[in-house]
């Protein structure tokens, strides 16, 4: 093309350029004010969660090497845990969060949301007593000894903890509050497997520390193979849960979270697996993020 052409497909690409810039930086204030989440540490009764729209991740095709920011937001062991991926979906949960705590929070709305009972797989909404933020949850489980208030197992489900809470506390949750795809994806760690028969409380407490779960640090994870769910529903079938391998983000040199858990005698590496790691590579658009049917 002309000199003016060229001029003008330049100034074009700046443009765009420092859009993406300025709209990464925004994303980067607004999930830098997050505050930690302090679950119950460990929860030893999470069920398997099927929902029917749940964030997950696709690699790339022709990229299995790709990477991508992570948060762990919840976990049970090193073979399960929750992640949420940084990004535009990450900051527009936190609106969503700030949205129904402030719509929540009134008297008067609670009222019109009022539930005259709740089943097995209702989603609500949810008080986090933790942090005392509104949340969308899943019914797990409805303890029914004690009849004057029912006590209900809730799930999470975009973070991966569990609570219970009384029925009472429970309120139906307002359709538009449904918008964002729920964002906790489970995973577990690959390339490694416990000691013992069971992962160990050494072990939680290492993998814990190095992920900084709840904390909002980010990490860096890259897909290493999937594993089948067992069915957890009738006429339901199990859903892959991918395996990950999570590094530390470090300006030196990253560090291989499966390595450190083995370095401290809390892991063995698995024989069957390839143990070679590639370097990080950060982009969020080495990945896509599609919803499961």
């Amino acid at each position: 093309g002309t000199r003016d052409q060229i001029n003008v497909a330049k100034s074009l690409i700046e443009d765009i350029v420092d859009q993406v810039q300025q709209s990464q930086q925004r994303i980067e204030a607004s999930l830098s004010k997050r505050e930690p989440r302090l679950p119950p540490k460990s929860p030893e009764n999470v069920k398997n969660i099927d929902s029917p729209k749940v964030e997950r991740i696709s690699p790339v095709p022709g990229q299995p090497d790709s990477q991508f920011e992570v948060y762990v937001s919840a976990m049970v062991d090193p073979s399960r845990f929750w992640l949420q991926i940084v990004g535009p979906k990450a900051t527009e949960l936190d609106c969503l969060v700030e949205e129904m705590t402030e719509y929540y929070n009134k008297p008067e709305n609670r009222k019109m949301h009022l539930l005259d009972h709740v089943n097995k797989g209702d989603l609500v909404a949810a008080i986090f007593q933790y942090d005392n933020k509104w949340y969308r949850a899943e019914v797990l489980n409805i303890n029914d000894t004690d009849s004057s208030d029912k006590k209900v197992e809730l799930y999470y489900v975009d973070y991966g903890d569990t609570d219970i809470l009384p029925c009472s506390e429970l309120y139906e949750l307002r359709t538009d509050f449904l918008r964002l795809h729920f964002q906790a994806i489970e995973c577990f760690l690959a390339r490694v497997e416990p000691v013992g028969e069971n992962w160990s409380e050494e072990a939680v407490d290492k993998f814990e520390e190095c992920t900084h779960v709840a904390q909002w640090k980010k990490l860096s994870a890259k897909i290493n193979g999937y594993s089948v769910r067992e069915k957890t529903r009738a006429k339901r079938e199990g859903s892959p849960v991918p395996g990950v391998d999570l590094f530390e983000i470090n300006n030196e040199q990253d560090i291989d979270v499966a390595d450190e858990l083995v370095k401290a005698g809390v892991a063995l590496f698995k024989k069957d697996v390839d143990l070679r790691t590639s370097s990080r590579a950060t982009s969020i658009s080495n990945i896509s993020v599609a919803s499961s049917s």
